[in-house]
This record gives C-alpha cells, structure tokens and sequence, in this order.
C-alpha cells in the first residue's frame, strides 16, 4: 500500500506540476465525492484512480487514493448503434483458462451464482492456434441464446504491444487480436474483463481488448489495468457482483467494491479496474437467494461508515484549470 501511494503522489505530480494546483484539484474532486470522472484522449492509459491526492505522501492513507471517491470512465470513440443502459440478465458466459485455481475450484462460477438462469462456457484450451477463431467467435455470434453478462477469467502475457500481438493466456492459447475486431457480441453484453493488463494498452484509440470489446458492440466494459492475483481477481468479481445484485449502477458497484476491499484488507488492487462505457449501466437480475442476501448484509456493514460518501467544503481559492 505505502509503495503503490508513492507512486501514485509522484504520477499525480508529473499529471499537476504546481502544487497549489494539485491542491486546489483534490479539493474539487473531494467537494463532488462518490461522482464519476470522464477521461478523453489519446496515448497510454494513465491508473487515474491509483492517483495520491495527499500533500503528505509520507502520511496518506488509502483514503487518499483518488480512485477511494470516483470512478473514471475511460471514454472511446465508438462506431456502433446507441447503447442500452440496462440488461436483464438471463444468460452469463464464461471464458475460462482451467489453469487458473480460481477456475478448477468453480470459484469463477460461483461469483455470479443467481444472476443468470443459464450459464455458457468456452474454455481457452482448444484454442491452441492463431487460426483457430470459430471456437471463440460462435461463443457470441448466437442469436438464439445471447449472453447479457461475458465475463472472462485469464491472465495475459506476452509484453506490451498487445493490440499488434495476440492475447495469450499461459501457454496454452494465442488469439490474434484480430478475432476480437471481428467478434460480433449480441445483445450488447455487460463484459467483465478479468485479465491482467487487459485495459492497458492504448485505450483511447481503441488499440486494447477492453476498448475493441466496447467499441464492438458491449454495453459496458470493465477490465483489469494491473497484473493482479488470480485469488484477488476471483473475489473482487464476486463482490462486483454482490454489490450489483441490489440494484446499483455498475459505477456504484465498483466503488462499494472497491471500498470494501481497501477498507476489509487494504488491497489496492481494487484501484487497478477500468470502466469503459456508460458507468449508468444497470445489472437487473432475479431476487438473491437469502445466503447472498446476508453476504450482502455483511458487506453493507462494513460500508456503514464510509457510503455513501460525504463531500468535504471547498476552500475559497482561484479554480483550477
């Protein structure tokens, strides 16, 4: 944690240079707490979220993180018919690599357990050549049973250019980047990315997974920005989710989330989640059972104290601009 507030006061440094600047910015932000931020623009993706609005690196709290109040929308150029701001989940679809733990246990599956009736799955093992897309694209071309939730559990490697690469999971599956731009998604699915690094790369000009799923067709896309833990992912999945069952906007459920996990087990591995898309989007699932219902009970408990959260006064200084 000590390490990542470091890093993320020297970034919000090189982003603000003046101090009285970046001062009278975390001010604003803290006045329009719990609000979502839209980011435009070309070039790499910067971890906004992961930002440290302190004065004081030396004495920040996870508090302090610019991703603990706000959600920023990585905001895309998208050439696609006007999306849909809700979905009645019926159908979820897994893409799996049954190397990860998380999978052989069913822990993936479990983390939506309740918000789909039927649940499809295409497993990453058979797609063991760069030819071989039939396999993935039929997973969404299916107009008889199309998916309003995709979530994908992997982890990618293969260094940075992934856009002019291929996406590769261990060492078993290689897709060209390619078959993303040709997959064609049906009824505009909520898509969870739950890849490393997979909303790094270049977003705003549409170059990474994340973005090229958006773009294609998706409703909303939330992806991974970081290398993190399989463990990790899996649970921060299943909170998303619990969060989302009650209702929430996926922007609300990502920031209770994110709450939860800095606030049980100061992990700031929850910073490192994109949002593509409208943040107004809406999961709209069947009544959860009651053990998910007091989980969620649980989990509200802890969010108590912080949610929802509360703006702070804005000293009379000159706007920052």
């Amino acid at each position: 944690m000590k390490q990542v507030l470091q890093n993320g006061a020297a970034l919000f440094a090189e982003i603000v240079t003046d101090a009285a600047d970046r001062k009278t910015f975390a001010s604003m932000l803290s006045a329009h707490a719990g609000s979502t931020i839209r980011v435009t623009g070309d070039g790499v993706c910067v971890p906004w979220e992961a930002l440290c609005l302190a004065e004081d690196p030396a004495n920040a709290t996870y508090k302090d993180f610019l991703g603990w109040n706000h959600i920023v929308s990585r905001e895309v150029k998208r050439d696609y018919k006007p999306f849909k701001l809700d979905a009645d989940v019926t159908r979820a679809g897994f893409v799996e690599d049954d190397s990860l733990a998380s999978v052989r246990r069913g822990e993936t599956r479990l983390a939506i357990d309740g918000l789909g009736s039927a649940i499809a799955k295409v497993a990453l093992n058979p797609l063991k050549t760069t030819t071989d897309k039939s396999h993935f694209h039929s997973f969404f071309y299916d107009t008889q049973t199309p998916k309003e939730l995709v979530q994908f559990d992997s982890h990618i490697e293969g260094g940075s250019a992934v856009q002019a690469s291929h996406m590769r999971v261990t060492d078993k599956f290689a897709l060209p980047f390619q078959a993303f731009r040709e997959a064609v998604l049906m009824s505009e699915p909520f898509i969870l990315l739950n890849a490393c690094g997979a909303g790094t790369t270049n977003w705003a000009s549409r170059g990474g997974y994340a973005a090229k799923l958006w773009a294609n067709g998706a409703a909303l896309v939330i992806a991974a920005e970081a290398a993190l833990g399989d463990g990790f992912m899996t649970d921060f999945a299943g909170l998303f989710y619990l969060m989302a069952s009650d209702g929430a906007h996926a922007a609300e459920a990502l920031l209770k989330a994110r709450r939860i996990s800095l606030e049980e087990g100061r992990n700031p591995a929850a910073l490192f989640y994109g949002v593509y898309g409208e943040p107004d989007f809406q999961l709209k699932a069947r009544p959860v059972s009651a053990s998910k219902r007091a989980e969620f009970v649980a989990k509200g408990r802890i969010l108590g104290t912080v949610w929802p959260p509360e703006p702070t006064k804005v000293p009379a200084t000159t706007p920052w601009t």
